[in-house]
């Protein structure tokens, strides 16, 4: 253990220096003051935690320093000896209650002081050990808390990626299938109705075949442009795959639904994909289902959107039929009157 610096508190400045003289032949590097401000300004000054303070009893000044040097946080670790002549327990008391760490008689030998203030260095090093160690845990705890976050936003990140199409921006399959699970189980619990859009483009295999496959890519990410801008922000569309599109309608009842669908359908029939010079318009048939007391499962739901998409490409396309129980009807008619379009 080096030797510390010590500070002595004490207006008699010959019994300092006698006292000073004695720990420095111990290898001590001893300061002193003569009042509570100056010995604070030394203390910062050359960073000393080890004091002697002079105490006459009934000097009050001593205990408030004490006092005081505890409240201090910019202070830091410190170990206090006070010395007085004729101490008693009563004024061990006192000095420990201000905040002493000890009490030694003034005409004690050197040999105590010095062993106070060895056990007094070491109880400053492992208090400021200790310091060193909580300021590391908290700046490892902090670091460990961002990099927590970090990794927590680079996960929702990964995760949306593994949720979006990569060609439309949109939800894919997998976001659709989770999505659809969500919605089932919340329309079972709160007995809400939960309504399905499947839509599919119109002859999108002869978009391929007759502009190629990047225009074809140019009509799915106009499709799902479009849905986005028409769609309410309740309604979720999702790319199932290839030219196949599964629209969520929670809380919405299929009618509301079909008529959703068919805002979707004449906004896409309007709407003109243009390509280096050329235009061409896409449609999209359309089949709507929703979950009634006959619906055991999502499957089941998901058969009956299937068979009213089917039904519309039946029914001539661009259009959109309704799954009604056992029968799937033309938004406008009856399936055996379909409503004729000109297809796309």
């Amino acid at each position: 253990m080096h030797a510390a610096s010590v500070l002595i508190l004490d207006p008699d400045s010959d019994a300092a220096q006698r006292l000073a003289s004695k720990l420095v032949v111990r290898g001590y590097l001893v300061q002193h003051a003569d009042n509570p401000r100056h010995a604070l300004r030394l203390m910062s000054d050359h960073a000393i935690a080890l004091l002697i303070v002079r105490w006459n009893i009934g000097d009050s000044m001593p205990l408030e320093f004490c006092r005081a040097l505890r409240e201090l946080d910019s202070v830091g670790a410190s170990y206090t000896i006070l010395l007085a002549d004729d101490v008693s327990d009563a004024d061990f008391d006192r000095a420990c209650d201000a905040g002493a760490d000890d009490l030694l008689e003034a005409n004690g030998t050197v040999r105590e002081i010095l062993a106070r203030l060895h056990a007094g260095q070491r109880i400053v090093e492992l208090e400021q050990n200790l310091a060193r160690m909580t300021r590391d845990v908290v700046r490892y705890s902090a670091e460990l808390e961002v990099n927590h976050l970090e990794l927590a936003r680079a996960n929702q990140r990964l995760q949306d990626l593994s949720y979006a199409d990569e060609l439309t921006g949109i939800r894919n399959r997998r976001a659709g299938i989770r999505d659809l699970n969500m919605h089932w189980a919340a329309s079972l619990r709160h007995r809400e109705p939960l309504a399905l859009i499947a839509l599919d483009l119109d002859h999108f295999k002869a978009i391929n075949d007759e502009y190629g496959h990047a225009i074809g890519d140019l009509a799915l990410k106009h499709t799902a442009m479009i849905s986005d801008a028409v769609l309410r922000r309740e309604e979720a569309i999702y790319r199932m795959g290839g030219e196949e599109f599964l629209i969520m309608c929670p809380r919405a009842t299929v009618d509301e639904a079909a008529q959703a669908a068919e805002r979707l359908r004449v906004a896409l029939e309007k709407a003109v994909v243009t390509n280096e010079g050329s235009s061409f318009r896409v449609t999209a048939s359309f089949g709507v289902a929703m979950r009634d007391p006959q619906t055991e499962s999502i499957d089941d739901l998901l058969r009956c959107v299937d068979e009213a998409l089917y039904a519309a490409k039946r029914g001539g396309r661009n259009c959109v039929y309704v799954s009604r129980g056992s029968r799937c009807e033309a938004l406008h008619g009856d399936l055996d009157e379909p409503r004729q379009q000109d297809a796309a």
